[in-house]
Protein backbone atom coordinates (compact mmCIF):
# COMPACT_ATOMS: atom_id res chain seq x y z
CA UNK A 1 0.00 0.00 0.00
CA UNK A 2 1.30 3.47 -0.74
CA UNK A 3 0.23 5.01 2.58
CA UNK A 4 -2.64 7.07 1.17
CA UNK A 5 -6.00 6.61 2.82
CA UNK A 6 -8.45 4.68 0.66
CA UNK A 7 -10.25 7.13 -1.57
CA UNK A 8 -7.97 10.11 -0.94
CA UNK A 9 -7.34 11.86 -4.26
CA UNK A 10 -8.20 8.78 -6.27
CA UNK A 11 -10.73 8.31 -9.04
CA UNK A 12 -12.24 4.87 -9.52
CA UNK A 13 -13.41 3.45 -12.84
CA UNK A 14 -15.71 0.43 -12.58
CA UNK A 15 -16.18 -2.42 -15.01
CA UNK A 16 -19.63 -3.94 -15.55
CA UNK A 17 -19.47 -7.11 -13.45
CA UNK A 18 -18.26 -5.50 -10.22
CA UNK A 19 -20.98 -2.88 -10.67
CA UNK A 20 -23.66 -5.52 -11.33
CA UNK A 21 -22.51 -7.63 -8.40
CA UNK A 22 -22.81 -4.65 -6.07
CA UNK A 23 -26.20 -3.62 -7.45
CA UNK A 24 -27.62 -7.15 -7.44
CA UNK A 25 -26.59 -7.71 -3.83
CA UNK A 26 -27.81 -4.28 -2.69
CA UNK A 27 -24.26 -3.32 -1.73
CA UNK A 28 -23.62 -0.46 -4.15
CA UNK A 29 -23.40 1.97 -1.23
CA UNK A 30 -20.21 0.17 -0.14
CA UNK A 31 -18.39 1.68 -3.09
CA UNK A 32 -19.30 5.21 -2.04
CA UNK A 33 -18.39 4.50 1.60
CA UNK A 34 -15.05 2.87 0.82
CA UNK A 35 -13.90 4.95 -2.09
CA UNK A 36 -15.49 8.37 -1.81
CA UNK A 37 -17.45 10.11 -4.52
CA UNK A 38 -15.07 9.97 -7.51
CA UNK A 39 -16.73 7.01 -9.23
CA UNK A 40 -16.77 6.70 -13.00
CA UNK A 41 -18.23 4.40 -15.64
CA UNK A 42 -17.03 4.37 -19.23
CA UNK A 43 -19.88 4.69 -21.74
CA UNK A 44 -19.65 1.00 -22.75
CA UNK A 45 -19.85 -0.12 -19.11
CA UNK A 46 -22.86 2.12 -18.53
CA UNK A 47 -24.57 0.63 -21.60
CA UNK A 48 -23.74 -2.92 -20.49
CA UNK A 49 -25.15 -2.21 -17.02
CA UNK A 50 -28.39 -0.76 -18.41
CA UNK A 51 -28.63 -3.68 -20.85
CA UNK A 52 -28.19 -6.29 -18.10
CA UNK A 53 -30.81 -4.58 -15.96
CA UNK A 54 -33.23 -4.41 -18.90
CA UNK A 55 -32.64 -8.05 -19.81
CA UNK A 56 -33.46 -9.19 -16.27
CA UNK A 57 -36.59 -7.03 -16.12
CA UNK A 58 -37.73 -8.25 -19.57
CA UNK A 59 -37.17 -11.88 -18.53
CA UNK A 60 -39.36 -11.39 -15.46
CA UNK A 61 -42.11 -9.71 -17.49
CA UNK A 62 -42.17 -12.51 -20.08
CA UNK A 63 -42.47 -15.39 -17.63
CA UNK A 64 -45.67 -16.25 -15.78
CA UNK A 65 -45.32 -15.30 -12.12
CA UNK A 66 -45.40 -18.96 -11.02
CA UNK A 67 -42.23 -19.59 -13.09
CA UNK A 68 -40.11 -16.72 -11.71
CA UNK A 69 -36.77 -17.78 -10.33
CA UNK A 70 -36.49 -16.57 -6.69
CA UNK A 71 -32.92 -15.42 -7.35
CA UNK A 72 -34.05 -13.31 -10.33
CA UNK A 73 -36.82 -11.81 -8.18
CA UNK A 74 -34.31 -10.87 -5.48
CA UNK A 75 -31.91 -9.38 -8.04
CA UNK A 76 -34.71 -7.30 -9.53
CA UNK A 77 -35.81 -6.14 -6.07
CA UNK A 78 -32.24 -5.09 -5.24
CA UNK A 79 -32.01 -3.14 -8.50
CA UNK A 80 -35.21 -1.30 -7.56
CA UNK A 81 -33.77 -0.43 -4.15
CA UNK A 82 -30.61 0.92 -5.82
CA UNK A 83 -32.72 3.03 -8.22
CA UNK A 84 -34.78 4.56 -5.40
CA UNK A 85 -31.74 5.14 -3.25
CA UNK A 86 -29.75 7.01 -5.86
CA UNK A 87 -32.62 8.47 -7.91
CA UNK A 88 -30.59 8.10 -11.05
CA UNK A 89 -26.98 7.30 -11.79
CA UNK A 90 -24.57 7.85 -8.85
CA UNK A 91 -21.63 7.50 -11.24
CA UNK A 92 -20.14 9.93 -13.71
CA UNK A 93 -20.27 8.47 -17.21
CA UNK A 94 -17.10 9.06 -19.23
CA UNK A 95 -17.01 9.19 -23.01
CA UNK A 96 -13.60 8.38 -24.45
CA UNK A 97 -12.01 10.71 -26.99
CA UNK A 98 -8.68 10.97 -28.75
CA UNK A 99 -5.88 8.94 -27.21
CA UNK A 100 -8.17 7.24 -24.67
CA UNK A 101 -10.50 6.02 -27.40
CA UNK A 102 -7.54 4.90 -29.53
CA UNK A 103 -6.02 3.05 -26.56
CA UNK A 104 -9.31 1.25 -25.84
CA UNK A 105 -9.66 0.18 -29.48
CA UNK A 106 -6.04 -0.99 -29.48
CA UNK A 107 -6.59 -3.04 -26.32
CA UNK A 108 -9.67 -4.72 -27.82
CA UNK A 109 -7.85 -5.43 -31.09
CA UNK A 110 -4.54 -6.64 -29.65
CA UNK A 111 -5.88 -8.52 -26.63
CA UNK A 112 -8.97 -10.46 -27.70
CA UNK A 113 -9.64 -11.58 -24.11
CA UNK A 114 -10.18 -7.98 -22.99
CA UNK A 115 -13.87 -7.13 -23.33
CA UNK A 116 -15.02 -3.71 -24.60
CA UNK A 117 -16.00 -2.35 -21.18
CA UNK A 118 -12.74 -3.56 -19.64
CA UNK A 119 -10.80 -1.98 -22.51
CA UNK A 120 -12.39 1.38 -21.77
CA UNK A 121 -11.72 1.05 -18.02
CA UNK A 122 -8.08 0.17 -18.67
CA UNK A 123 -7.60 2.89 -21.30
CA UNK A 124 -8.94 5.59 -18.99
CA UNK A 125 -6.66 4.51 -16.15
CA UNK A 126 -3.60 4.09 -18.37
CA UNK A 127 -4.07 7.49 -20.01
CA UNK A 128 -5.00 9.49 -16.91
CA UNK A 129 -2.31 8.20 -14.59
CA UNK A 130 -1.79 6.57 -11.20
CA UNK A 131 -4.61 8.41 -9.40
CA UNK A 132 -7.11 6.57 -11.63
CA UNK A 133 -7.86 3.08 -10.34
CA UNK A 134 -9.49 0.26 -12.32
CA UNK A 135 -12.10 -1.86 -10.53
CA UNK A 136 -12.09 -5.19 -12.37
CA UNK A 137 -13.07 -8.76 -11.58
CA UNK A 138 -11.72 -10.52 -14.67
CA UNK A 139 -8.39 -12.29 -14.07
CA UNK A 140 -6.82 -11.64 -17.52
CA UNK A 141 -7.73 -7.94 -17.38
CA UNK A 142 -6.47 -7.78 -13.79
CA UNK A 143 -3.16 -9.40 -14.75
CA UNK A 144 -2.83 -7.00 -17.69
CA UNK A 145 -3.36 -4.06 -15.32
CA UNK A 146 -0.78 -5.38 -12.86
CA UNK A 147 1.74 -5.90 -15.68
CA UNK A 148 1.21 -2.26 -16.71
CA UNK A 149 2.15 -1.06 -13.20
CA UNK A 150 -1.27 0.04 -12.03
CA UNK A 151 -1.09 1.09 -8.37
CA UNK A 152 -0.07 -1.93 -6.29
CA UNK A 153 -2.60 -1.31 -3.54
CA UNK A 154 -5.49 -1.27 -6.03
CA UNK A 155 -5.05 -4.90 -7.04
CA UNK A 156 -8.12 -7.02 -6.61
CA UNK A 157 -8.25 -10.57 -5.33
CA UNK A 158 -9.35 -12.34 -8.50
Amino acid sequence: MDGSPVGAGRSYVLDTRPLLNLAYTDRISLVEILLGKSLYLPVKVHREFIGARSTLERKLRQLPSDRHDPVDLQLAANLQVARRKFRGNPFRVLRLYGEERDRALELERDHRWIEPGEAEVLAICLQRGPDWVAILDDRPAHEFAVARAFPRWARSSC
